[in-house]
């Protein structure tokens, strides 16, 4: 190395050493700031923005379909759709399917698993039609994959399947003679033999990971001989070469057009759409995503203005120094050459620091998300030494802007002025004034941001837990139960028997200590944030579904179930245990569904058709009554149309719910033993969990998010609290001996403070106010993740505010009472 470079070297590591607590700020600055970025975008761009490995991925679309009655979308297609939509359209050179579409892993994926014949190891599989392989570019390893003349409709079909190249690995030893081999599995307690035609490369994962599993093999999916219900379909398609994404959306609405008029039963008010298989990605974690990158943002905003004050008040403190140097003869290159290096010699420290915040900020940044948010790829994120170079550069360019450019104006220096000049030099004061308000202002807007923001979203999360207190969650255990389908076959009165072994449960628990009641349905209609696109009709009525189905909740409870979900008789009566197979078949409404579908008339005495299994024997139930449901557990959100059958009438025994008096997590095993012995051998049971466990998967998003702005706006506080600290000191230093004068002519301590207080007051009352406007579109934004809050909360905003004028006040009371204790003779002979 040169030896004057050298020189340099050690001559700026001496003159930052000399400076302490200046270079300790710049340095942990820029490490916070390096690190924050860093981590973060290498985060969203493994997730979001790295191509997914298939063939031309941008040529891929995802086809999802919408109710436009109810305003709900469902990313699943019905499944008679379909084979329409493969047949039928131009703009796609091929369109695939798949069964297993889930976006949240949950206990329901394991407990209706198989599992390979003869061991306990659960396995899973999705079924896919044909096209699946050839639109994603996937050509298999080794055999074949599943050809189109195959996929006929009917169980009797031959049983092929297509290993996954790790399954293949890992339970064939990566045999190459794997081909025409059975895989035996225990399929709900009968064993299936499938014949192994071919093994996939080892890239390739699908429906993972826009499902939240990856599956150890994919079986064929079956085309149904007839348009059927059911929304439990992805579908995947490629576009042909020259088609854009408008057109193929403009030729699948005119598609949906034909379904609703030749398949109204089933498609009355369905819609199709399509999307970027990219873009669909991180459907479900977008708004988080958007908000941490406007968070992160703000931050690097921050920091970056914050090293611009730091390195500024450097500057000036070294005017005289630099005026020195000149006049012993330094050229103006050779000062911005020191100056140069010391900045550059901070910027290599806080970026060494910030490679290891940022390596240690990937790992906590997955550390911290909860289990139940499944987000995309984000086992394969790790650090992006490309983004760490970006966020390295873009500090290093901000340091060396802000460091060099006070030592431009020795281009010409007048030397002799400069060494007479005092700190009271007006022109020099209003520069560094203005462009240090400039300064505060812009921190503190966007510091008051992300606080608003930040509070906005706790408020939500507090409010949500208050809505669901009322549920008592802590003292309700939940369960999912199912028979074998071998059980099944063997049991032809079984809908006979199946309310006797459940009454038997039913006393069995209720005998437990500590158990209050027990409640059966269905499902749990009180998780879902919409209902799925069940239909119902009213025969022999004038109102809006007296002449076609109309989307509807359909849920199948038992009598106890209002005193659980808090129901409120509005008219008539509630399903009793007197509803019996044998009486006549009866239901009750919700308040939402008589506005509804009722508008006019009353409903009691009404007479309906759902439409929620698939079947085309039509069966009448009467309305008895009509209740109004509360803010439902789980969401928060207001019930949608809904009908109750009793679950006698339409036996579906799915779901339990147990009602405690103490912790119901130490009952999970008894209850899980209970349910096993039901039918001994012949049982499936799952998705235990509790009250409180369900209102956690609930919250988690808005949890997280607000977690981790919690940890940026306080970092953006932080900065914006050295930031003005620096500022006002340095201002406040070079007024000594104007503050020494005042003291002198009989000014007091106080109105000393007082100045120096009131001078940043303009620039933070500013901030402030442009803080607000900010925080309102930022929480606009989030308005998605909000539960009883709204983005122009005042609270919130003043609250934010607040803390901003005190982290201010106090960065401005420090230097103010400094300045009042100066002495004024002392302050007189100041330079």
């Amino acid at each position: 190395m040169n030896e004057s470079i050298q020189n340099e070297l050690r001559q700026a590591f001496r003159s930052i050493v000399r400076r302490p607590a200046f270079s300790l700020g710049i340095i942990l600055t820029l490490a916070l700031v390096i690190g924050a970025s860093t981590a973060l975008f290498s985060a969203i761009y493994g997730i979001m923005l790295r191509r997914l490995p298939f063939r031309d991925p941008s040529q891929l679309v995802f086809i999802s379909e919408s109710n436009h009655a109810t305003g709900t979308m469902n990313l699943m297609v019905t499944v008679g759709a379909f084979p329409i939509i493969a047949s039928a359209t131009q703009s796609f050179e091929s369109v695939a399917a798949c069964g297993l579409m889930s976006r949240v892993p949950t206990a329901d994926d394991k407990m209706y698993s198989g599992h390979l014949w003869g061991t306990q190891e659960s396995v899973t599989s999705t079924a896919c039609s044909s096209q699946v392989f050839s639109t994603l570019g996937a050509s298999p390893l080794i055999g074949r994959t599943f050809p189109v003349e195959e996929e006929t409709y009917g169980v009797n079909a031959p049983h092929f399947v297509v290993l996954n190249y790790r399954f293949w690995r890992s339970h064939f030893g990566g045999d190459p003679n794997v081909v025409g081999r059975t895989l035996s599995l225990n399929w709900v307690g009968e064993r299936e033999d499938w014949t192994i035609v071919g093994v996939m490369p080892e890239n390739f994962e699908f429906p993972y990971p826009f499902s939240s599993q990856k599956v150890d093999f994919w079986v064929r999916l079956f085309h149904p001989s007839k348009f059927v219900p059911g929304n439990n379909l992805g579908v995947v398609a490629r576009m042909k070469p020259g088609v854009k994404i408008g057109q193929a959306r403009a030729e699948l609405a005119s598609l949906a057009t034909r379904l609703r008029a030749e398949y109204s039963k089933y498609f009355g008010n369905e819609y199709l759409d399509i999307e970027p298989l990219q873009s669909e990605l991180v459907r479900d974690v977008r708004t988080i995503i958007w908000a941490l990158l406007a968070a992160l943002g703000s931050v690097l905003l921050v920091g970056c203005s914050n090293i611009g004050c730091l390195l500024l008040v450097h500057a000036n403190r070294r005017q005289k120094e630099m005026a020195v140097r000149a006049a012993l003869g330094a050229s103006r290159f050779a000062l911005i050459r020191q100056i140069s290096s010391e900045t550059l010699l901070l910027a290599v420290m806080g970026g060494a620091l910030g490679l290891g915040l940022a390596a240690a900020g990937v790992r906590f940044i997955i550390f911290l998300l909860p289990a139940n948010i499944y987000v995309p790829r984000l086992d394969s994120v790790a650090l992006d030494t490309r983004i760490l170079a970006v966020s390295a550069g873009i500090s290093a360019l901000v340091a060396l802007a802000f460091g060099i450019f006070p030592t431009l104006k020795f281009a010409k220096p007048n030397i002799t002025e400069e060494l007479k000049s005092s700190d009271m030099n007006p022109r020099q004061s209003v520069l560094f004034r203005r462009s240090g308000s400039v300064l505060i202002v812009f921190e503190v807007a966007l510091a008051l941001a992300l606080a608003a923001s930040t509070l906005m979203l706790t408020k939500s999360v507090r409010r949500f837990l208050a809505t669901n207190a009322e549920y008592q969650p802590e003292h309700f255990l939940s369960l999912q139960f199912g028979f074998t389908n071998a059980y099944l076959s063997r049991t032809p009165n079984f809908d006979e028997l199946e309310p006797v072994l459940f009454s038997q449960f039913r006393q069995k628990v209720e005998a437990m200590p500590g158990v209050r009641s027990v409640t059966f349905l269905d499902g749990f209609p009180m998780l879902s944030v919409h209902e799925d696109f069940n239909k119902v009709k009213e025969t022999g009525g004038e109102g809006p579904i007296s002449e076609e189905f109309q989307p509807c909740g359909v849920h199948t409870v038992d009598a106890s179930y209002i005193d659980w979900a808090r129901f409120e008789i509005v008219r008539g009566r509630w399903l009793s245990d007197s509803d019996e197979p044998k009486t006549l078949p009866v239901a009750v409404i919700n308040s939402a569904m008589e506005r509804l579908y009722f508008p006019k008339a009353d409903a009691i005495g009404a007479r309906i058709e759902p439409l929620w299994r698939e079947t085309d024997k039509a069966q009448l139930y009467t309305v008895v009554g009509v209740i109004r449901e509360p803010k439902r557990f789980g969401t928060g959100l207001d019930a949608a149309p809904a009908i109750f059958l009793s679950i006698q009438q339409s036996p579906a025994y799915r779901f339990v719910l147990i009602r405690t008096f103490a912790n119901p997590s130490v009952l999970s095993n008894a209850v899980r033993d209970a349910a096993l012995a039901i039918v001994p051998g012949e049982m499936l049971v799952g998705n235990i969990r509790t009250g409180e466990d369900t209102l956690s998967e609930s919250t988690a998003r808005a949890r997280f998010l607000s977690m981790l702005l919690s940890a940026f706006a306080g970092l953006a506080l932080l900065l914006t609290l050295v930031g003005t600290y620096a500022l006002v000191s340095y201002d406040t230093a070079r007024r000594t001996r104007e503050v020494g004068i005042r003291m002198a002519l009989g000014a007091t301590a106080g109105r000393v403070k007082r100045m120096v207080v009131l001078g940043t007051a303009y620039p933070i009352v500013a901030g402030v106010i442009l803080g607000a406007i900010a925080a309102y579109g930022f929480a606009k934004t989030l308005s998605s993740l909000l539960y009883g809050v709204s983005p122009s909360d005042f609270g919130s905003f003043g609250i934010g505010a607040l803390a901003i004028l005190i982290v201010a006040a106090g960065a401005s009371y420090i230097p103010a009472r400094r300045a009042a204790r100066i002495d004024p003779l002392e302050a007189l002979r100041h330079e």
